[in-house]
């Protein structure tokens, strides 16, 4: 609403923060349009864009190499600088740092990553019935075999994530990751798809609250017994 009607999005870089929090040693991504850009630069080291003009490639997505620190976008003469993106790696000797993936504000998408303390826990669902367990022949019932029985048993799993410290830069990162349709996390080698549970948060700043750790839960978004059809 407070960007008004037909707002013109930026044309280079396709993501609103400037900063950028990677796992050390681990690569990333950066979405851009090649319509608006000419050429990435990370860390002095250029890498040109072509346009074919084709629909299927005006999003494309830059390879940021490991252990970067700085990534600058030009336009498509190749001089003007057009965005300067900071590139933060983060070393965490003692959680597993998880990848999270939404499409942001610009239909692309980008990478989130949470690198401080993750909680698993599910929900279970089920219906009961009350069960005739007499025999006829012997007019009897076995102790071992309970009046009331479970049926449609289902889970679904949540996890609770933490960003770590991160600057205020970030928080329109996580106001669009709020807002997004599309998220799924990166968890034992598997591509999952999450839906953010949290409904609600306040955004942090530097003035406040000095160093920002968001804390967020997410659902899975399939139940834990397979009844896809």
């Amino acid at each position: 609403f407070d960007d008004e009607i037909n707002l013109e999005l930026q044309r280079h870089a396709l993501m609103t923060a400037n900063t950028i929090y990677l796992s050390e040693a681990t690569a990333g991504k950066l979405p851009i349009f090649a319509e608006g850009v000419g050429k990435v630069s990370i860390d002095s080291t250029d890498t040109q864009i072509t346009d074919s003009g084709n629909t299927n490639q005006k999003i494309q997505y830059v390879t940021i190499p490991a252990d970067s620190s700085e990534i600058k976008v030009y336009d498509t003469d190749d001089t003007t600088l057009l965005k300067t993106i900071k590139v933060n790696n983060v070393c965490e000797p003692k959680y597993t740092p998880l990848k999270v993936t939404f499409i942001n504000k610009y239909g692309a998408f980008q990478d989130l990553w949470f690198f401080k303390k993750s909680t698993e826990s599910f929900d279970v669902t089920d219906e009961k019935f009350k069960r005739n367990t007499i025999e006829n022949s012997t007019v009897t019932y076995p102790k071992y075999g309970g009046q009331e029985e479970r049926y449609n048993t289902n889970a679904r799993k949540s996890i609770s994530l933490n960003t770590g410290f991160i600057n205020e830069d970030s928080n329109s990162t996580i106001e669009e990751l709020f807002l997004s349709e599309n998220v799924w996390i990166r968890q034992d080698s598997s591509t999952l798809p999450i839906v953010p549970k949290s409904k609600s948060l306040t955004l942090k700043t530097s003035v406040n609250d000095k160093l920002a750790n968001y804390s967020i839960d997410f659902e899975f978004a399939f139940n834990k017994i397979n009844n896809v059809r």
